[in-house]
Order: C-alpha cells, then sequence, then structure tokens
C-alpha cells in the first residue's frame, strides 16, 4: 500500500466551520510527539462563491499560497485581498477568517497546518504579525510538500522531512521580506531567489553560470561584492541556520539532520557547524536547551 493510500482524501467535501462550498484534496500525517512542530495535515482547497471559513480561536497555524481566483483574508480588525502568487500565514490562537470575494468564480490555495510550538518557528525567522506576502511566487516550493509524500517511503519518518518543508518555507519567506527591503541590485537579487530556490539541496556552481549565462568568476563577483559572500557561502551559511532551528526547535537526531541538510555524514555536519559558530551540534543544543 502506497504511503499515500493511507494518509490522502482525494475531492473531499469539506464544510467543517464554514458556510458555502469547498472541496480539496487533504493529507492528514500521523503526529510525532517527539517534535514540537508537527504538520497536521496540508491540501489544495477549492472554495466556492459565498464560501467562508472563520476560526476564533485556531488551533492549528496556516501557511497558504494563492493558486488562483480571490479572497479576503481578515486577521482581528485587518482585512486583505489575497490574489494568485500571494502567501498569507493565520497564526496560531487568533481569530481570522477567510472568505472568497464576490468577483470571484472560486478561490484556490495550497495549505499547511503546523500544530505544536509553531509560533516559535514563525518567530525564529521574525515573520510579521499580521503576514501578508503579496507576489510571493513560492507555488514550487508550496507544492514541495506534496511531492515528498508521494515518492516518501516510510510513513513513519514523514513528520521530520515535512518540518523541513516548512522550515525551508519560513525561511524563503523571511529572505524575501529582507530582500525587498534592501538595496541590492536586480541581478544580486536574482541569485539570491535562484539560491533560495536549492533549499536545502546540492549547490552547483556550473549549473548556476549556465543558468545565468554567466562565467562562475563573473558571478561570484557581483554577488559578493553585494552581500560579502559567494553563492556557494550563501548556501553553507543558510543551512548552518536551517540546522540551527532544528536542533534548538526540536529533537530530531544530529544524524538526521545532517542527511536532509545535504552532509556526507553527521561528523561532516559537526565539523562544519563547529567551524562556523564554535560549538558542536551537540554543544549548541545542550546551550539553547
Amino acid at each position: 500500500m502506497q504511503i499515500t493510500d493511507q494518509i490522502l482524501f482525494k475531492h473531499k467535501q469539506l464544510g467543517l466551520g464554514t458556510t458555502g462550498k469547498r472541496y480539496g484534496d487533504i493529507y492528514v500525517l500521523p503526529r510525532e510527539e517527539e517534535l514540537p512542530v508537527n504538520v497536521v495535515s496540508l491540501g489544495i482547497d477549492y472554495c466556492q462563491p459565498a464560501y467562508r471559513n472563520e476560526r476564533l480561536n485556531s488551533r492549528v497555524s496556516v501557511l497558504a499560497f494563492v493558486l488562483s481566483g480571490q479572497g479576503i483574508l481578515r486577521i482581528g480588525s485587518e482585512s486583505f485581498v489575497c490574489k494568485p502568487g500571494d502567501v498569507f500565514i493565520l497564526r496560531k490562537g487568533t481569530q481570522h477568517s477567510v472568505v472568497v470575494d464576490d468577483s470571484a468564480d472560486e478561490f484556490t490555495y495550497l495549505w499547511y497546518n503546523l500544530g505544536g510550538s509553531c509560533l516559535a518557528l514563525l518567530d525564529s525567522f521574525r515573520i510579521p504579525f499580521p503576514p501578508y506576502i503579496a507576489q510571493a511566487n513560492m507555488e514550487g516550493l508550496f507544492r514541495k510538500g506534496i511531492r515528498v509524500i508521494e515518492q516518501e517511503k516510510q510513513l513513519e519518518s514523514i513528520q521530520i522531512t515535512m518540518m523541513l518543508v516548512c522550515t525551508e518555507i519560513v525561511m524563503t519567506l523571511s529572505k524575501l521580506l529582507i530582500q525587498r527591503n534592501s538595496k541590492l541590485s536586480a541581478q544580486a537579487l536574482k541569485f539570491m531567489n535562484y539560491l533560495d530556490m536549492i533549499g536545502n539541496g546540492t549547490f552547483q556552481a556550473q549549473k548556476m553560470s549556465r543558468h545565468f549565462n554567466m562565467s562562475i568568476r563573473h558571478m561570484n563577483r557581483i554577488f559578493k561584492a553585494e552581500t560579502g559572500s559567494t553563492p556557494y557561502q550563501y548556501v553553507l551559511r543558510r543551512k548552518v541556520e536551517t540546522a540551527k532551528v532544528l536542533l534548538k526547535d526540536t529533537s530530531i537526531s544530529i544524524r538526521d539532520i545532517a542527511e536532509q541538510l545535504g552532509f556526507t555524514d553527521q561528523y561532516h555536519l559537526s565539523n562544519f557547524f563547529k567551524q562556523r559558530t564554535g560549538l558542536s551540534p551537540m554543544e549548541f543544543r545542550k546551550k539553547e536547551h
């Protein structure tokens, strides 16, 4: 039996806590009690006209990416109009609602429901409140969770992988907000966006060089002049920051963190981490706990 056969409710009619109609595909994931943050569920909602979903004191935080249509997001007393390409985050414990705009035939968005200490994850990357990020253009990253589920072989380890996906989403949002308030050139921002899409994958300078039709030397010179680091160093620094979050806020083993971040083994991660922080991963975890 495939994992998706066990956790996928496809094209399901949804109505809990709502008025109007919506349907969609929902992946309900098994919880991992040792992890402080769990992806309770994720999916795609297709919301019909007159649809309204309101939570008075949400038990989960929601990461969402708008695929099509137009909706109205209300958080407390503030309202935002959400359009394709936008990202919105609904925080745990808040009163909020999602309403389909009267002018839209259907409002569709891809979402993750996060349980546990999810607010700490958002605060770690200084995601503002209320968060609404226009034209984030992160559909590929938001769909990554679904691709991971379809490729995963062990249902028992799915939460570790999904938490990394969500950490990558939040980190990329944080970077995007920083970039929009920065004075980097358009070219440097293109480089940074490309590197952010790599996430925790393997960096290949030749591949990036071909993508931008530019020599590695020239590419490194532009990026370092504006950011103080080469593209490779930028990717490594990002991996260290991700490792810090996982060491601080989860009980994931150092071996599993090393594997998920693309290091050869935990000793490779430990040596690299200590060179840049002055502490081994174990020492950092003990200090932060």
